[in-house]
Order: C-alpha cells, then sequence, then structure tokens
C-alpha cells in the first residue's frame, strides 16, 4: 500500500526495504513482517520512512526541500501527503467561502516560510500562542535553535517574540440583558 501510495504521488519507486528505511534494524523488521516492499501497509510505511536530512537553509523549515535553483519541492511521501488534501482534493471555490479559500492558501509571509503548522495551533489554542512568538511559530524546535537559525538566516529578531507564553484569560461572556446593561453601566470597572 505505501509503495502505491508514492507511485501515486509520483515519487521514486522503492523496491527494497533498504531504500525504504536506511536504518537497517527497522528496515529488518519491516522485511520480517511484510516479506516483500509491496506488502507494506501505508501507515507505517509513512511513520518510519526516511526524511531528507536538513540542509543549512531548512532549519525552519521542516516540509520543503530546495533544489539548486532554489525552487521548493516535496522529498518525501509523507510530506507530499501532508499537502494532498489541500492541494488536489478539497480547496476548491465550490465547497469553500472566500475566507476558507484563503485561511488554506500556504502563506510564507507569517514568519515560518510557508509551514501550516502554526496556522493550525493559532486557531485552536488562540489563548496560548502570540502570532509573532517563537513557541508558536516553531513549536518543534528549542528558543535556542530558533535564535540560532533565524540568525544564520539574517533575519530580524525584533520581528519573533521571543518571550515564553502566557496563556491569557479566556473572555467571560455575558448573554442576558440584565447582565450586558450591568457591565454597560460601569465603565470604569468593566473597560
Amino acid at each position: 500500500m505505501d509503495i502505491m501510495f508514492h507511485e501515486f504521488l509520483g515519487l521514486a519507486p522503492i523496491k527494497l526495504f533498504s531504500e525504504w528505511s536506511t536504518n537497517p534494524k527497522i528496515a529488518w523488521m519491516a522485511e520480517l513482517l511484510y516479506e516483500h516492499i509491496d506488502n507494506l501497509e501505508l501507515y507505517p510505511g509513512l511513520q518510519a520512512e526516511d526524511y531528507m536530512p536538513l540542509g543549512p537553509w531548512q532549519e525552519l523549515d521542516l516540509w520543503w526541500v530546495h533544489n539548486d535553483k532554489g525552487n521548493p519541492g516535496r522529498h518525501d511521501s509523507a510530506g507530499a501527503w501532508r499537502s494532498l488534501c489541500a492541494e488536489r482534493v478539497c480547496v476548491v471555490a465550490a465547497n469553500l467561502t472566500s475566507w476558507g479559500i484563503q485561511d488554506c492558501a500556504c502563506n510564507p509571509d507569517i514568519g515560518t516560510f510557508g509551514v501550516e503548522l502554526p496556522k493550525l495551533l493559532f486557531h485552536h489554542l488562540p489563548w496560548h500562542c502570540s502570532r509573532n512568538g517563537i513557541y508558536g511559530l516553531f513549536p518543534f524546535f528549542t528558543p535556542a535553535a530558533v535564535k540560532e537559525n533565524l540568525t544564520n538566516l539574517k533575519l530580524d529578531l525584533l520581528n519573533y517574540n521571543l518571550e515564553q507564553p502566557k496563556p491569557k484569560p479566556i473572555p467571560i461572556v455575558i448573554n442576558t440583558i440584565s447582565a450586558i446593561r450591568y457591565v454597560f453601566s460601569d465603565y470604569n470597572i468593566y473597560k
């Protein structure tokens, strides 16, 4: 199943378990379990597949590699799978509002070089992540590594919030007329 998925995505075919995983123990165990590379299941295949090592320009850009002309391209089936739905299936004007189309669009200007995980964190943890905080923008990296990589990329650290996030208080919802009148009657307390 994993090999058919590779072919479906137009990636290089894998003929041997040693091509799928360069870790000899993983390749050997998978070969004992599945006997032939064509029998490899999709989920274990994606989980244990080798990733391309990060180059000097990629420390903060996990899902893309850049070819010699500087153009980005996906490097493995797991990376391709992460983008498959957004590129081929769901994101069409007939299925989404204009806000939905823009929300699904890759935005390299948010400070994460087009990676989508921060957008997911911002949507689902709005009280815990600041929009320019390195903890939300680069969640899998230590602050020291982020600072070093941003400096190596000659990016201005002043554009990023380097402080550890503190949860903001969750707003209290008032939904009765009497509560709304009470709050509006004392502006000095409820600013």
